[in-house]
């Protein structure tokens, strides 16, 4: 009894990228800028030597160039024909994601402003009475 070629396998499903020889070397590549946007992106938080906003709009960069390389690199979804659907399946991704967040952002934004306190609504008195009608533990 013959055994597949592993290889030919993995390719079938899709792990490793048809037209890719020398996959360590993209690896090595695609660790190498993921750890140099990593690092960067945290010297320049901790330095201080940026403003506010700058540091923001640097650090939105660093995150932009990494999400790239771990696209390119480690999801292999360059420009191959194959890559289609798994892009087709990222963008889904993102856009689920992307309504979760902003979702839940408006979410806590309109609690946070429906339960603010608003000390000219209430007196002090007024309040100690209500809490002591009621029945407690």
């Amino acid at each position: 009894m013959t055994t597949p070629d592993a290889t030919a396998y993995y390719k079938d499903i899709g792990i490793f990228p048809r037209g890719v020889h020398r996959l360590g070397r993209l690896y090595a590549t695609g660790f190498g800028l993921s750890l140099l946007c990593t690092f960067g992106a945290y010297g320049f938080a901790v330095s201080g030597y940026l403003a506010p906003h700058a540091l923001v709009i640097a650090l939105l960069v660093f995150a932009l160039a990494q999400f790239v390389v771990q696209v390119v690199c480690f999801l292999h979804l360059g420009h191959a024909d194959d890559a289609h659907d798994r892009r087709l399946v990222l963008g889904f991704a993102l856009l689920v994601t992307a309504i979760i967040v902003v979702g839940s952002l408006w979410i806590m934004a309109n609690l946070n402003r429906r339960m603010r306190y608003d000390p000219t609504q209430f007196m002090t008195q007024e309040m100690e009475q209500y809490m002591s009608s009621q029945p407690g533990l």
